[in-house]
């Protein structure tokens, strides 16, 4: 009986020492980056009004599949924004994929690559 509770309490101990270590924030899975990137890629042939709303759309769903909440994708940014190193950025392409969404603009292929490149690099930061 006393083994029992020794190897329950030693689990218990890792347990908390990992998080403890480790963190206890989600992290995004490397399966996850793995797919989200390569897909990234493939979208460099779109027209960049579309790459931005697509890379936006890969983006906000690699963050949903970290906790799996219901709420729009500005919640999501900003509940991960103090995790991003280039949170500026981040909202920056935000509001731009909302202003292609609602008003008839022109962007350029180096603003498309651009964000493409901030939503990866704020999805490699949560790794």
């Amino acid at each position: 009986m006393l083994l029992l509770w020794v190897t329950i309490g030693s689990l218990i101990l890792f347990v908390c020492l990992h998080y403890f270590i480790r963190g206890w924030k989600r992290r995004l899975s490397f399966h996850i980056w793995d797919t989200t990137h390569m897909k990234f890629k493939n979208l460099e042939k779109l027209d960049p009004a579309h790459r931005v709303m697509d890379c936006h759309k890969l983006f906000i769903k690699a963050l949903a599949t970290i906790d799996g909440r219901a709420e729009t994708s500005a919640h999501k940014i900003q509940r991960f924004a103090m995790r991003f190193p280039n949170k500026k950025e981040v909202w920056k392409y935000h509001r731009l994929r909302n202003t292609i969404a609602h008003e008839e603009i022109q962007i350029s292929f180096r603003e498309a690559k651009a964000s493409s490149a901030a939503f990866l690099k704020a999805l490699e930061s949560l790794l």
